[in-house]
């Protein structure tokens, strides 16, 4: 399963569909993102 972001800061976005991805029988989940929000 590929879960597709468009920018990831907290992952706050992306979490909740981790579980219901793995329910449906998902062995492996990567997510592709566009930016990622650095730290200073």
């Amino acid at each position: 399963m590929i879960l597709v972001d468009d920018m990831v800061t907290t992952g706050a976005t992306i979490k909740p569909y981790f579980q219901e991805i793995l329910n449906s029988g998902a062995r492996e989940i990567r997510v592709l993102s566009l930016a990622r929000m650095m730290n200073d």
